[in-house]
């Protein structure tokens, strides 16, 4: 018995493939615009990891001895790819670090029952200022 093989119900093209057609863009002329990205300061980041996590123990346990600067995304204004200032960093336990990366940070704040933006105010001037810029363009 011969077997035959099943028809294609769309044929193959024979031939060179088909190009898509991408857009055309237009060449740049003189120098390209380049957000500028958020303020980078190693010195603050430095001082906040010198104080204490502002996480009460009473609220998670007792964290670690080891604190890191976390950025807090949720007082910034969402934008895609883009980092949060340095000014804009609370000190944590790497204990409550890891926890806040384990749920939406609105969440985790409002569990424990502190405003990180009151820290950043009181902790230093540029963390204020940069709070006023955010407040002011919503």
């Amino acid at each position: 018995m011969l077997r035959t093989q099943p028809m294609r119900r769309t044929p193959f093209k024979r031939g060179k493939p088909e190009r898509l057609a991408l857009p055309v863009v237009p060449k740049q002329t003189g120098k390209m615009r380049v957000s500028k990205g958020p303020e980078r300061d190693k010195a603050h980041l430095a001082k906040v990891r010198e104080e204490l996590c502002i996480v009460p123990w009473q609220a998670w346990g007792e964290g670690s001895s080891c604190i890191e600067a976390h950025h807090v995304r949720c007082i910034a204004p969402r934008s895609i790819g883009k980092r949060v200032s340095d000014y804009l960093t609370v000190p944590l336990c790497r204990e409550h670090h890891a926890r806040l990366h384990g749920m939406k940070e609105e969440t985790f704040w409002l569990l424990v029952g502190k405003d990180p933006r009151e820290w950043i105010r009181r902790f230093s001037d540029e963390g204020r200022a940069a709070l006023a810029e955010i407040e002011g363009s919503r």
